[in-house]
Formats: structure tokens, sequence, C-alpha cells
């Protein structure tokens, strides 16, 4: 699968001008990780990161809804969430090293590519963030840089990324088809190709398949039967949901650039590399639309495979003549990205750092480290050192569980019923409760609220929607 467009040394300028641009995208992601809001994923991953750090086997111990490579990475950052940031950011820079290595024989072309994946607004908002998205898009792009050359020895490579990809996102569990169906041809060598993907697929893979088969219902309930809940809809259905987040996709200026140029790059050069991209951004498009509910961050792993398919369209021919259409789509998708990052954080004045370092300061004033505390947000247990109840890190489903699911459900999930945690409350069984955040609506925080005060809690702390209470 060799091809012109992914071989050779790059010139010295190319080289010094894609480490700037690397090194430029690194400090704006570092800038962002020390103020980017704090995402309500970015605290239940952390916890679970946290506890397994301290020997907490996934799924048996403590929840996860996702497969569990990406939390071994963020178990070495501790309980600091700025380290875990600054881990996505790394990984980040690596996948832009990737594509560096991928482009390295364009010239401008690649340059440009380069430039538009570290000012692409969905990197700049998800990749600082403790989720999967930076490991992931690392891993497939690792995956694609690999099977360029498809030695045997490159092509088991291959297959360790995407044995590794998946154990990370199940999500991605059809995306190896698109590098078997690639490895396939020519029909020479066709076998031993085949055999090394297989081969660094399931190696990669044992470790995930020993966590599986620890306690196997675990497996499945945290990593099937979470999402299951997600949407009264149901885990795959909402056609219309779907259609309003690619109508919402297709309006942002980045993406319409992007797609456009994308389209021009694959009518000037059909190459296997080309063709291999264009597998790539299809299927993770069509993964990224299947959950229910689906959202624009999941198209983030999508964008470097387009960028890739955009390097012909911009091939600048020498001369002046040619850089002012270049120049001008250039400025056009920087000035998308302020407003582009601002819609796509939404509105989170109650999930900025200083406010989750307010609460987290008043728990640790009233705590011990290991102590376990009655919190609604897990992410609070895991920058503290304490621990949260069985089944409340959980938290993302412990509010719409109640309503959508049977006792017998919830205890499969481990999820406690409303009963069970009013009793814990009047039973003033801890001493530390805090209330309100991601993903606890305000009625039920206010009712939250007044049971604690008739069984004579102190509220200690009010920072927008939560709060902290001392046992008296």
């Amino acid at each position: 699968m060799s091809d012109p467009a992914t071989s050779g040394m790059p010139r010295s300028p190319s080289r010094i001008v894609a480490v700037g641009i690397i090194l430029a995208a690194l400090i704006a992601w570092v800038g962002l990780a020390l103020h980017r809001p704090m995402d309500g994923d970015d605290g239940l991953y952390h916890y679970a990161a946290v506890r397994v750090a301290g020997g907490a086997v996934p799924y048996r111990d403590v929840f996860f809804p996702q497969m569990p490579y990406v939390l071994y990475p963020y178990a070495l950052a501790g309980p600091s969430y700025l380290a875990t940031r600054i881990l996505s950011v790394a990984m980040a820079a690596g996948s832009l090293v990737l594509f560096a290595v991928l482009t390295r024989n364009r010239g401008v072309g690649g340059l440009l590519t380069l430039l538009l994946l570290a000012l692409n607004v969905q990197f700049l908002v998800w990749m600082p963030c403790l989720k999967t998205y930076s490991m992931t898009i690392l891993l497939s792009m690792g995956a694609f840089l690999l099977a360029q050359d498809p030695t045997p020895r490159r092509v088991l490579g291959a297959g360790l990324c995407l044995g590794a990809l998946v154990s990370t996102r199940l999500l991605y569990a059809p995306f190896p088809l698109i590098f078997a169906v690639a490895l396939a041809f020519p029909a020479a060598g066709r076998g031993r190709r085949l055999l090394s993907l297989g081969t660094g697929l399931l190696l990669a893979s044992l470790p995930c398949l020993f966590l599986a088969l620890v306690s196997p219902s675990d497996f499945l309930a945290n990593v099937l039967g979470h999402h299951l809940i997600r949407s009264p809809e149901g885990a795959v259905a909402n056609l219309g949901q779907k259609g309003e987040v690619l109508e919402k996709l297709l309006l942002r200026p980045q993406w319409v650039l992007l797609l456009g140029l994308a389209v021009v790059g694959l009518a000037r050069l059909r190459s296997p590399a080309q063709w291999l991209a264009l597998g790539c951004a299809g299927s993770l498009t069509a993964m990224s639309l299947l959950p229910t509910p689906s959202y624009e961050q999941y198209f983030v792993c999508v964008v470097p495979f387009v960028a890739f398919l955009a390097v012909p369209a911009l091939e600048v021919p020498p001369g002046r003549a040619g850089w002012g259409p270049v120049t001008l789509l250039l400025a056009i998708y920087a000035a998308a990205v302020p407003q582009g990052y601002r819609d796509q954080l939404g509105d989170m004045p109650s999930h900025d750092l200083r406010e989750i370092e307010a609460v987290a300061r008043a728990i640790e004033a009233r705590s011990r480290p290991g102590e376990e505390i009655l919190s609604f947000w897990a992410g609070y247990a895991a920058i503290t050192r304490t621990r949260v109840p069985q089944g409340m890190d959980n938290c993302c489903q412990y509010e719409i569980s109640q309503e959508r699911m049977s006792a017998e459900g919830r205890r499969a999930l481990r999820i406690p019923g409303r009963a069970e945690v009013d009793s814990w409350i009047r039973e003033r069984r801890y001493a530390v409760v805090q209330i309100g955040g991601y993903f606890q609506s305000t009625a039920e925080a206010q009712r939250l609220r007044q049971l604690l005060a008739e069984a004579s809690y102190a509220t200690v702390l009010t920072s927008f929607d939560r709060s902290v209470h001392e046992r008296r």
C-alpha cells in the first residue's frame, strides 16, 4: 500500500514548520487544559482511573462505561485532574506528529492540512479532557500509518493498535474490518498480511478479554447495559436525533471547508492511502451515528482522516497566484474557531474549574483519604482521594434509572434506588454529602437538600447548583 502520499523524507524547512505547528498546538492545548470547563465524564472516568491505580478491578470493583484500556494510562496521573489533562494533551500532540509523518512528503499541502487539524475546533475542545478521544485517535492514526507499508511486522503493529483501539472504545469494533479489506489486496502475500493483522488484534485484546472474564455480568452491564438506558428510544434508534446532529455538523464552517477540500483532494489523487482514509472516515462516521443519543463530539475521530483526504487539494502550485484562495480559506477556517469553541462547549458556567476546586476543598477539609462520602458526581471523590458508595460511581445513570429501570435492572448495574439513598441520609450514614451537578436535576437536588436539613446536616458550601453538607 506504499505510495508517494506517505513516503520519503521531509525537507528540512518543511520539518521545521511542522514542528512549529505541533509546538504551537501543544502550547494552546495546555492553556485550554488549564481553563477548559469540566465535562461530566471527566470526573466519572477520573474516579475509575484513581480506583484502578489503587488496585481495583474495572467493572467488578468500580463502574466504568467504556472498554478498560483508557483507564490505565490515566491511572498514572493520580488524583490531579490537571495531570489527566496534560496526559490527554500529550496524546493529542502524538496524533499531530503521526499526521505530520503521514504527510511528510507532501510539501505545502501536508503542512497546510496539519495546520487545519491543529486549528480544528473539535480537536481544541475535546482533546484536552479525560475522555477516550485522545487515545483512540492516537491508536487509529498509528494503525493507519503502519498500514501504509504493509510488511508483516508493520501489519502486526497495525493489528496491535487496532486491538488496543477496540479495547478502549467498543463502538469501534467494526473499524479493523476496513483494514482487513485494504490489506487483502494485492492477492500476493494476502494470507500473511491478514494473519499478521489478526495476530496483532488478538494479542492486544487478551488483557481486555481477561478483565471481561473476571466478572462477565459486570462487564456486560457496564459496557453495554449502561448505554441501553441513555435514551428512552433504546441504544441505536431515533433517526431524527441523528439527523439533527448531522445537520449541525454540516452547518459548521470548518466542516464545510474540510469536506469540500476532501472531495477535491480525492478527485485529484486516488491512491491506496486515500482510499483507506476514505474507508476510515466513512466507517467512523457511521459508528459515531450509531449510539442514541449521538453527539457532535463523537465525530472528532473522523477529523484526521478527512484532513488527510484534503491534502492534495492544498498542494499550492508555484507562484503567488495559488496563494490567494488558500489564504482566504485559512482565514475563514481560523475565524470560525472562537464561535465554534463556544458552540461545542455550550453553556457550562457551573462547570468552571474554580467552582470544581471550591467544592473539592470543602469536601477535603471535612473528610479523610479513603473515607466514603455521598456525592452525586464521582469526580469530587477522585480529586479528594475519598470514595463514593457502590453504585454512586455510576452517578450519570442514578436519576434516569429510577424512571426507566426496574429494581432488578438497577441491581444488575448496582445502582441504588431512591428509597435506599434517602435512608442513607435519614440514618446520617455519611459525614459529608455533596448535592447537585452534572447528572442531577434541580428538583431532585432541592428534594435531597430538604431531606438533609431534616436529618440535621449543615450546609457548609453553596456554589452555583452544587452544595456540600456536613453531619452535625
